[in-house]
């Protein structure tokens, strides 16, 4: 019943926010992900995901 008073532009930020913080918990879980990035790369990247969370 909820989904019908959220409007489109809400359900992709919605759904932007949750891919978001799946993510970001992957990340956290699987510390091998990022050992293929360069560490300032990965820094960076996560610095842009938690903005985007917090945004």
């Amino acid at each position: 019943m909820l989904s019908l008073f959220i409007s489109p532009t809400q359900r992709m930020t919605l759904f932007y926010s949750l891919t978001q913080f799946t993510l970001i918990r992957s990340i956290q879980h699987n510390h091998h992900i990022y050992t293929y990035l360069p560490k300032p790369t990965f820094h960076f990247y996560k610095k842009t995901l938690y903005f985007h969370l917090i945004v």
